[in-house]
C-alpha cells in the first residue's frame, strides 16, 4: 500500500464553534426514525421542503399498509423541528468542536504512534476477526497510516477530535424529565444525537477542505456527505473499527475533553451524551469496518499490547 502522507496545512489544536443552523442541514433523519423503531424510508419526506401540499401528496402516495407509520414519521419530524428551532434560538456559542493534529506512524501490524507534547504514545487498533466481503483481508486502523521510519521519524499525521452539543441542551432534557414528561425528554435527546453526529459531519468537512486540506477541492451535497463520498474516515472511539472505549483516556491527554466541558466515567462515557469523539485519518483507501467479535486469543494478546488484565479490558471491550 502507498501512503501520500498529505501535509496538514493548519498544524495544531483548533477550537471551533459551529452554528446549529448550518449542522441541521446534514441530520440523518433516517437514523433518527431508527432511534423511535420508525421505517427508515419514510424520513424521504423530510426531502420536501416547505411545501405542504407536496407532503400530503407524499402520504398519499405511501403504500396503504404504512400510512398511520408514515403520518407519525411527518408530525414527530415536525415535532423535531421546533425543537432545532428552539436550540437555534436560545443556544448561544452553537456547538463545540475541537480538533488536533499529530505526527503519526504504524508500528507494527496493530498499533499507531503519535507525537504528543514531544511523547510519543501508543494506541492499540484491533484487526478484523474475519475477512472482509469487499477484498479478503482483515485489516486495522493501523494499515491506513505509513509505517514508522528506520530511525524512529514518524512520517505521517493523524487527527483526533471532540464534538459536543453541551450542557444547556442537558438541563432542558432534565427539566422534563423533572416534569415527568418522558416524550419531551426522549424527543430533545434524540434530536441532540443527531445534531451533534451533524456537527461532526460539518467538522470533518472543514478538516478536509480547509483545516488538513487533504481534499481541498471537495464539492459534495450533504446527501453524499452522509453517504460517505468523501475521502479519509474519522472512526469514533467504541464504535465497531475502534471498539475499545478505555483508548478516550489517551486521547484525553491530547484533547482535554473537561475544557469543553466534556467529564468521562470511569468505563469512559462522555457526558454530555451527545457528544462524539474518535481518530481522523486521511488514506484515500481507508474505509470504516466492522471488527467483529473478538477472539480469545487476540483479546489476550490485546490486553498486554495495552498494559491491563483480561479482567479490566472486560469494562471496555465487551
Amino acid at each position: 500500500m502507498s501512503y501520500p502522507c498529505y501535509s496538514v496545512a493548519h498544524p495544531g489544536v483548533h477550537e471551533l464553534n459551529i452554528d446549529i443552523a448550518e449542522a441541521r442541514e446534514f441530520i440523518n433523519w433516517r437514523a433518527f426514525l431508527s432511534a423511535w423503531k420508525i421505517d427508515a424510508s419514510l424520513a424521504s419526506v423530510m426531502d420536501i421542503k416547505g411545501c405542504d401540499h407536496c407532503r400530503a401528496q407524499w402520504l398519499a402516495s405511501v403504500p396503504t399498509d404504512k400510512v398511520n407509520k408514515a403520518a407519525e414519521a411527518m408530525q414527530l419530524l415536525k415535532e423535531a423541528g421546533r425543537v432545532l428551532d428552539r436550540l437555534q434560538r436560545d443556544i448561544v456559542g452553537g456547538i463545540k468542536a475541537k480538533v488536533a493534529f499529530v505526527e503519526a506512524a504504524s508500528d507494527g501490524d496493530d498499533d499507531i504512534l503519535f507525537n504528543h507534547n514531544g511523547e510519543t504514545l501508543r494506541i492499540a487498533t484491533l484487526r478484523q476477526q474475519r475477512p472482509s466481503e469487499r477484498d479478503g483481508h482483515c485489516i486495522a486502523l493501523s494499515d491506513y497510516i505509513a509505517p514508522v521510519e528506520s530511525d524512529g521519524k514518524l512520517r505521517d499525521s493523524m487527527g483526533m477530535f471532540a464534538v459536543t452539543v453541551g450542557r444547556d441542551i442537558e438541563r432542558i432534557i432534565e427539566g422534563y424529565r423533572n416534569e415527568g414528561d418522558d416524550y419531551r425528554a426522549i424527543l430533545y435527546q434524540t434530536v441532540a444525537d443527531r445534531l451533534v453526529e451533524a456537527a461532526t459531519e460539518v467538522m470533518h468537512r472543514k478538516v478536509r477542505v480547509e483545516l488538513w486540506g487533504y481534499a481541498p477541492d471537495e464539492s459534495l451535497s450533504e446527501r453524499h456527505v452522509l453517504q460517505q463520498y468523501y475521502k479519509g474516515i474519522r472512526p469514533a472511539i467504541g464504535y465497531p473499527s475502534l471498539p475499545d472505549q478505555s483508548l478516550i483516556f489517551l486521547t484525553d491527554r491530547v484533547l482535554r475533553y473537561s475544557d469543553m466541558g466534556i467529564t468521562l466515567t470511569e468505563s469512559g462515557a462522555m457526558s454530555p451524551a451527545a457528544s462524539t469523539t474518535g481518530l481522523i485519518i486521511s488514506h484515500p483507501d481507508s474505509r470504516y469496518f466492522v471488527v467483529g467479535d473478538v477472539d480469545n486469543e487476540q483479546r489476550r494478546l490485546y490486553a498486554e499490547r495495552r498494559a491491563m488484565s483480561l479482567d479490566e479490558l472486560k469494562r471496555f471491550l465487551p
